[in-house]
């Protein structure tokens, strides 16, 4: 694969002089536009975008829409598609690639607008190290890290012949189009999970079904005593959403039902295996052997736990809490039937994520290797 490190056609260019950049100014704060606007599910002319909202992706259902005269309350650097959106305060240097728009929208607070004639090209090399350097040395070391854009446009750009810039950019486009397939699958498949698991665990009212409470097919219900935040150790620390830490000595040695016990992740559904300890803002719920534990896990989730938390600030599950929720118990031959279904959806799952995981490490790969120019001395 030809690289064209260090090669004379190369051309190094500021980011002003190749594009057109723009921040976000409005005539009034977007505080007061909140405050002031009824916002519509349906808008009937315009939509806002805040940067956080298409960070991760370009999720319509989280815009601020607003309707024509908050459209114009803003002085705004209007979106066309194709443009990259960048992070200016906060998570600086974290950008997104504008799709085709179906209804008008304004650049976000706290971001910049980058369009540009190389576009396409840019938006891989913003991605590689040199790109999230040359970020890093213009951001500010405050407690809201920033940029301006009068520094972003000092920013030197390595720019090959437009022949070698459609070479990469075909080659990275491959594996990004490669990328969101996989994403669409995963998206579907969980569908399709989450439907059938819905289906399946709807059960209240059916032959053969008890309804029973949590406690009723519990041996144990109690919090882990583990405080510890050490990084290494001879065994995995189970917390609130997974391994947080690691310790020497373990006190558990079979797989059990974690429930997160405080926090803004409280309620949240998930297993612990191996020998392990358990940290004490997590509930763990040592069943029967009378019920399937991946039956009762698939319940949980699809229960939704956080709805019965307490408090605001600092919301809580007890295990009084948990120990009265009533849940369907089927025979064990049908939560095993149920269960296997269930698995199969999730392995089909985990295998489209592996899958995608090793796509994103390839393109990272190439990316850094065909856009790694040096400058010639």
């Amino acid at each position: 694969m030809k690289n064209w490190e260090g090669n004379s056609m190369v051309e190094w260019k500021k980011l002003g002089e190749i594009c057109y950049i723009s921040d976000y100014v409005s005539n009034g704060s977007f505080a007061s536009l909140r405050e002031n606007v009824q916002y519509k599910s349906e808008p009937d002319y315009a939509v806002l975008i805040r940067f956080a909202d298409y960070s991760n992706g370009f999720d319509r259902t989280k815009f601020v829409y607003i309707d024509e005269n908050a459209y114009n309350f803003l002085h705004k650097s209007s979106l066309e598609g194709g443009e990259i959106i960048m992070s200016n305060v906060g998570s600086c240097g974290l950008f997104f690639r504008c799709p085709v728009l179906d209804k008008k929208m304004s650049l976000a607070p706290n971001s910049i607008l980058i369009r540009s004639e190389f576009i396409d090209y840019l938006n891989h090399w913003f991605g590689t190290y040199k790109g999230v350097e040359e970020i890093k040395k213009i951001t500010s070391k405050s407690a809201m890290p920033k940029f301006n854009k009068t520094e972003f446009k000092k920013i030197l750009i390595p720019i090959p012949p437009i022949s070698e810039q459609q070479r990469i950019v075909g080659i990275l486009d491959t594996f990004t189009a490669s990328i969101d397939n996989l994403k669409e699958q995963i998206a579907q498949r969980r569908k399709q999970y989450e439907y059938y698991r819905d289906q399946l665990l709807d059960l209240e009212g059916k032959p053969g079904v008890e309804m029973k409470t949590v406690g009723e097919i519990a041996l144990k219900i109690s919090s882990g005593k583990n405080k510890t935040k050490n990084e290494t150790g001879l065994y995995p620390v189970f917390g609130s959403t997974g391994i947080i830490a690691y310790t020497d000595d373990y006190v558990f040695d079979k797989p059990l039902i974690l429930v997160a016990r405080v926090g803004a992740n409280a309620g949240f559904v998930h297993m612990s295996y191996g020998k392990y300890d358990i940290t004490d803002n997590t509930l763990y719920v040592e069943l029967s052997p009378n019920v399937n534990q991946k039956y009762i896990l698939y319940l949980l989730v699809k229960e939704n736990i956080n709805k019965y938390a307490k408090g605001g600030g600092q919301p809580l599950i007890t295990a009084s809490i948990l120990k009265d929720i009533i849940i369907p118990v089927p025979s064990l031959s049908e939560q095993q039937r149920i269960v296997a279904i269930l698995d199969t959806f999730e392995a089909s799952i985990q295998n489209l994520e592996a899958q995608l995981k090793e796509r994103e490490k390839q393109y990272e790969y190439y990316r850094n290797k065909l856009l790694a120019f040096e400058k010639n001395i």
